[in-house]
């Protein structure tokens, strides 16, 4: 039976200061949303966020991680000015995570493969796996710095190989695979792809 004592949340400021007392008197982990929700934010002042949800979070004896930004962040971008840009980013969302006392940050795969063939881009896949992991080595070395954990969610994955490959390619424990089960429903039930349930029990190991 589920322990829905241990029930989480994903959300945004104004649900976090209607829900912090709910979320810490029991402990519960948390996903602070805020950086990928708004694209502004991370040219704004996001540190008056970061210290207001730190002052929320103060006596929270949970789990706490953060969203990375997405939209537009390619983790596989060839183009190296791109990849900086991307970088840069995931260097703010670790400012932020340590910020507001958070363990992990999630970042999305850089693996298409829901639909047909044209999505399933073997031919490019050794070029994607090296690229993502030219762009995740200095982001790790902070990471690992600040004692956060990258967490890699699945997202259009409809082949668990790939994202399973590069979690498993920095051989770190502050690289770990995120399993989005809202996304492996939706891969596995208009493609064919793994359930939640084949995911969770492939990539148990790295979890």
């Amino acid at each position: 039976m589920n322990d829905l004592k241990r029930l989480g949340l994903a959300l945004l400021h104004p649900e976090l200061e209607k829900h912090a007392d709910w979320l810490s008197a029991e402990g519960r982990d948390i996903e602070l949303q805020d950086l990928c929700e708004s694209c502004d934010l991370m040219e704004g002042d996001w540190h008056t966020l970061a210290r207001e949800q730190a002052r929320l979070l103060q006596h929270h004896r949970g789990r706490i991680g953060v969203h990375a930004p997405f939209l537009n962040m390619q983790l596989a971008a060839a183009d190296p000015r791109i990849r900086r840009v991307v970088q840069e980013r995931y260097f703010q969302g670790l400012d932020f995570a340590q910020a507001v006392g958070g363990q992990w940050l999630v970042i999305h795969s850089p693996f298409h493969f829901w639909g047909g063939l044209t999505t399933a881009h073997r031919a490019s896949l050794a070029q994607e796996m090296a690229v993502a992991q030219l762009t995740l080595e200095p982001v790790l070395e902070r990471a690992a710095s600040q004692g956060v954990s990258l967490v890699i969610e699945n997202i259009t994955d409809r082949d668990t190989g790939p994202l399973l490959e590069l979690v498993r390619s920095f051989d770190s424990p502050h690289v770990r695979l995120s399993v989005d089960v809202g996304h492996a429903h939706v891969g596995a039930v208009s493609g064919g792809g793994l359930s939640a349930h084949g995911w969770l029990s492939q990539g148990s190991e790295l979890l």
